[in-house]
């Protein structure tokens, strides 16, 4: 059997998350290093201290802001779905892929339907707010009609596919 698909803790979406939280905080760094660097410049050694104890403050708390929706958002994007998997708390189908429908490649329509075993599945490529599989047949989906797969899933969303030789 080869693993075509087994979701990870971090699947190619987190880097875009992690790089926009990286942008935002480069960002704020900038901005604090600027308001710093004209406080430096126009006022006295013990003004300048106050100010820095502010500055320093306000930065702890734009990187709390920053950082906590991002925490919350991140446990209900990655955490929360995989732990069924990493617990073994997940259904397996083995069978053979009947497609009943198929996403046309530009959306504008329900997901591809699939049945394997009398349990169907729908795998929407424009579904993404979430980690599961969501590759369509029409964007080169590994469940393609009469594939002998075994299927590791919560309910509908898919967690690990594999493909026999």
């Amino acid at each position: 059997m080869i693993t075509a698909y087994e979701m990870s803790i971090f699947p190619p979406s987190a880097s875009i998350a992690f790089q926009f939280l990286m942008f935002k905080l480069i960002i704020g760094l900038i901005v604090c290093a600027f308001i710093i660097k004209i406080t430096f410049l126009r006022n006295t050694v013990t003004v300048r201290k106050y100010i820095i104890k502010q500055m320093l403050l306000i930065f702890i708390l734009i990187l709390v802001w920053l950082m906590l929706p991002n925490v919350s958002q991140l446990l209900n994007f990655y955490a929360l779905p995989l732990a069924p998997y990493l617990t073994d708390k997940h259904e397996t189908t083995k069978g053979f892929v009947k497609v009943l429908r198929v996403q046309p490649k530009h959306g504008h329509a329900p997901g591809d339907l699939i049945e394997v075993e009398e349990k169907q599945f729908v795998v929407d490529y424009y579904k993404t707010i979430n980690p599961y599989y969501n590759i369509t047949i029409a964007r080169e989906g590994v469940l393609k009609n009469n594939t002998y797969v075994i299927l590791h899933h919560v309910g509908n969303d898919i967690l690990k596919i594999e493909i026999k030789e």
